[in-house]
């Protein structure tokens, strides 16, 4: 089994962390607009020069592309649960 450099492991964290609001506020966009399309790809350059400054091995990149992308996943999810303006009007009726 490959050594997996801690710095990988705490840039792997810092990818799903980054991508957790960058999620929510993709979710608040119409899909493949412009404003989603850069929700989406904001903390891709700032992880990749983190990478590169790190000298992390190739077998970082999946593995933060998989942090964000379920950082993604995990933003969206929570600015689908909270209630719309209609929603809390009509709790408050």
């Amino acid at each position: 089994m490959a050594h997996i450099p801690r710095s990988a492991i705490a840039l792997t964290a810092l990818a799903f962390a980054a991508n957790i609001p960058a999620g929510y506020v993709r979710a608040q966009y119409e899909k493949f607009s412009l404003a989603w399309f850069t929700a989406i790809h904001i903390t891709v350059p700032p992880i990749i020069v983190a990478r590169r400054m790190l000298k992390l091995p190739r077998v970082a990149i999946p593995m933060n592309i998989a942090a964000a992308v379920c950082g993604q996943y995990v933003g969206g999810k929570l600015e689908s649960s909270q209630p719309t303006q209609e929603q809390s009007q009509q709790q408050s009726k």
